[in-house]
C-alpha cells in the first residue's frame, strides 16, 4: 500500500491486488458500496492522513476508485471544492447487472418505448448474470428505468473495466436497440 499526496488536497492510495482482496474480500465487493466497503475506505483515508501528517479535513471528500496495472486499485480522495465540476460525477458510465437476459430485454424494451431512441451501450455475459454498460451522461430518469430491472448498479470506472476484461461480449455499440427487438 502506497500513499501519495497530490496537488490540491488530494490523496491517492494504491493497493496491490493481494491488498485489495485482503481488505475488501473481492473485486466485486469494492464496487457494491456497502456499509463495510465505506467503513474500510474511511479507515484507509484516516490512516493515510495520520501516516502522512497531512493536514486536511476529511469531511466532504469524494472517492474515485480506478483499477491499476498490478490488478489492484487506486483510491483517489478528492475534496469537493477541488473538483472541476459537480456535474462530472453524473458524467460517468453506468453498469447495470441483470440476473437474466430476459430482465435486460424487458429493460431495453421499456427504455425504447419511453425514450424513443437507442443509446450507445454494450452487453456482456458475466459469471453473475448479464451486464449492460451505458454511456456517460445518462439522466436520472434513464438510470431509474434500467435500475428497476437490474439486480445491481455500479457507478465506478472499475466496474466497466472488470466487465470488459472478464465478461464475454455479446452485443457491442447498440445493445439496447438490439435487445429491444427480441
Amino acid at each position: 500500500m502506497t500513499y501519495t499526496v497530490l496537488k490540491g488536497d488530494r490523496i491517492r492510495i494504491s493497493l496491490e491486488r493481494f491488498e485489495m482482496i485482503k481488505l475488501f474480500g473481492s473485486k466485486e465487493k469494492i464496487l457494491n458500496g456497502s456499509g463495510d466497503t465505506r467503513t474500510i475506505i474511511k479507515m484507509l483515508l484516516k490512516k493515510a492522513v495520520t501516516d502522512l501528517g497531512f493536514k486536511a479535513d476529511t469531511s466532504g471528500v469524494t472517492v474515485e476508485i480506478v483499477g491499476n496495472i498490478s490488478g489492484g486499485c487506486d483510491l483517489y480522495f478528492i475534496k469537493e471544492n477541488n473538483r472541476f465540476s459537480v456535474k462530472s460525477k453524473a458524467l460517468k458510465p453506468v453498469v447495470f447487472e441483470f440476473k437474466s437476459c430476459q430482465d435486460a430485454i424487458l429493460a431495453a424494451r421499456k427504455f425504447i418505448l419511453s425514450e424513443k431512441t437507442g443509446i450507445l451501450t454494450h452487453f456482456f455475459k458475466t459469471e453473475n448474470g448479464f451486464r449492460l454498460i451505458a454511456p456517460k451522461g445518462l439522466t436520472k430518469k434513464q438510470i431509474n428505468l434500467f435500475e428497476s430491472f437490474a439486480q445491481k448498479v455500479y457507478f465506478l470506472d472499475l466496474a466497466v473495466a472488470l466487465t470488459e476484461e472478464y465478461g464475454k461480449e455479446l452485443i457491442l455499440n447498440s445493445a439496447v436497440l438490439t435487445l429491444s427487438k427480441f
